[in-house]
């Protein structure tokens, strides 16, 4: 999950590097944490205007809220193959496949799988012009 600014920094929780600790790295690292909180807004506002459940309060019990997010998922999709819009995201070939468990840090410090993930998103698996984005 991705949170801004105003949020802290957990192991479940990563939020942007602020304005005054930027590096390049470090900008590149937000531009690409915005882009994807950007993504699930838009997916989360998708299914909003789909199922009315997510417009208002809910009184559900907690451990049926997951399933319950899922099958709406599963329904959303299904609706678009349905009506011939749905589209599997393709990986553009400049990205190398290659798994990064090992690379995680073992202590799961925050601060630790940020600098993890900072290195990753600017070594392993660049896009064309996030070198140049400015904040």
């Amino acid at each position: 999950m991705s949170g801004d600014e105003a949020f802290p920094l957990k192991s479940n929780l990563m939020k942007p590097y602020s304005r005054n600790q930027l590096t390049n790295e470090r900008r590149m690292f937000n531009y690409r944490i915005s882009r994807g909180r950007k993504s699930v807004e838009c997916a989360f506002g998708m299914l909003t205007s789909k199922f009315a459940l997510l417009q208002t309060p809910t009184s559900l019990r907690t451990d049926k809220i997951d399933i319950i997010a899922q099958s709406m998922c599963v329904l959303h999709n299904f609706i678009r193959m349905h009506d011939g819009v749905f589209s599997i995201p393709k990986v553009p070939n400049h990205i190398q496949q290659r798994h990064y468990e090992a690379d995680l840090p073992r202590d799961n410090k925050p601060k630790n799988l940020r600098t993890c993930l900072c290195k990753y998103f600017c070594d392993f698996a660049p896009i064309p012009h996030q070198d140049v984005y400015n904040v």
